[in-house]
């Protein structure tokens, strides 16, 4: 239990402090953080106590305050500190979000005595939503990439390839917003069918079962032309999939621009060999608005358009 005492100089005139005694010794939580119980003592009054925020993305909706008058026994407190014996008329609670994640969970008590409340918080624990997964079949290979729309509580995911396990993956950061994934399988022969299927595993270990793609691999021919595709997901929010064809060996460069004509970022700039290719990319370090991306090879060049949003 993370307690604190009552701020001096918390607004409350004379009067107020004579309504009940031991308003002094008041504890509430310095923070309320996720999945946990408080056990605060309040009296006559107003109180702001600060809420954790994890991302900014979170909602009011999405959080899971309850606060029940005690802190006995049957209550995940379990300290055995009486309740308020006027909690039901005069006890007032409301969250508030402010920009930049501030979020506070406001108390206000018009009752005379003074006693326990316990605070519970149990929110932000969202199942993996998934957004796509897609198996693309190419040369003695399977390209498998999937997106979320939000993970929480989530350790990894693990990739079954006709019901054996062959590749796990660590989650990248549970958010609201989610994040896009990729892994190539290798060990394939041209010709035959394979099933995969995607399943998240929390920290708990508890195993779900998203959903199955068939591919099936077969030697590919080189590309005819040049090729420079549109960015996928646009617009994004935090990272995107560039893909591009090539029919020659060329030294080629994949460029991102701000709207001014700024290089921001430098994704390819190698010699590659004849074939198609796709280039992820986070855009974390960069501002929302358009951005520019140029694909240079040899006496080729394209450019498209792309959008972030935070």
């Amino acid at each position: 239990l993370i307690v604190k005492e009552a701020p001096v100089g918390s607004g409350r005139s004379d009067n107020d402090w004579g309504y009940a005694q031991g308003c002094a010794e008041e504890i509430l939580p310095s923070i309320i953080d996720i999945g946990q119980s408080y056990c605060a003592k309040i009296c006559h009054g107003s109180f702001s106590i600060p809420i954790f925020c994890e991302d900014p993305g979170y909602t009011p909706q999405l959080m899971q305050i309850t606060i029940e008058n005690g802190c006995g026994t049957d209550t995940e407190c379990n300290t055995g500190c009486v309740g308020l014996e006027e909690f039901d008329d005069n006890f007032q609670s409301q969250v508030f979000v402010f920009p930049g994640c501030y979020l506070l969970l406001q108390l206000s008590y018009c009752g005379y005595d003074n006693n326990c409340i316990c605070i519970t918080r149990g929110d932000f624990y969202l199942p993996v939503e998934m957004n796509t997964f897609s198996a693309l079949a190419g040369d003695n290979e399977v390209t498998l990439a999937w997106s979320t729309s939000s993970e929480t509580d989530n350790d990894h995911f693990e990739i079954e390839r006709d019901g054996e396990t062959i590749a796990r993956i660590n989650s990248k950061g549970n958010t609201a917003s989610g994040h896009s994934y990729s892994w190539i399988d290798n060990n394939v022969t041209n010709g035959t069918t394979y099933n995969y299927t995607l399943v998240s595993i929390d920290i708990e270990g508890n195993r779900e079962v998203h959903t199955t793609e068939a591919a099936t691999p077969a030697a590919s021919l080189a590309p005819t032309s040049y090729a420079l595709n549109q960015n996928y997901p646009n617009p994004f929010n935090s990272e995107t999939t560039f893909s591009f064809s090539i029919p020659t060996a060329e030294h080629v460069t994949l460029t991102i621009y701000d709207v001014l004509g700024r290089q921001v970022a430098s994704l390819v700039d190698a010699q590659l060999a004849a074939g198609t290719y796709t280039e992820n990319f986070c855009a974390s370090n960069l501002a929302a608005g358009v951005y520019m991306y140029t694909l240079q090879a040899g006496d080729f060049s394209q450019t498209k358009k792309m959008l972030f949003l935070k």
